[in-house]
């Protein structure tokens, strides 16, 4: 609704963006929520839990791939932390099974 106010819409301006709006429509919306659907029916919710916290991190990538956004150096630290929290993560379970003897 607020489009209607502060925008021109316009079959001229929508056919401009085509890109953007395949990307939040299909991409995004489509296929992230059918896979997301798939993963949380057939693995254990931990492993999903894990793998979801870095929803984040593929569309920030993604986004930089497929529609060229900027990514700085913040952006890209960011990245990063979260992709080593995770590893540091699933490393602390199999060592923990080592280490204790646990399975």
């Amino acid at each position: 609704m607020p489009a209607l106010v502060f925008e021109n819409i316009s079959l001229l301006n929508l056919s401009l963006e085509w890109k953007e709006l395949m990307y939040a429509g299909v991409l995004s919306s489509g296929i992230a929520f059918l896979l997301q659907i798939y993963a949380q029916q057939n693995l254990n919710p931990a492993p999903v839990a894990i793998i979801f916290t870095l929803e984040g991190v593929w569309a920030a990538v993604f986004g930089w791939i497929i529609l060229d956004q900027y990514l700085n150096e913040i952006k890209i630290s960011g990245i990063l932390l979260i992709l080593t929290a995770v590893i540091f993560s699933q490393l602390s379970t199999i060592y923990d099974k080592k280490k204790y003897g646990r399975n």
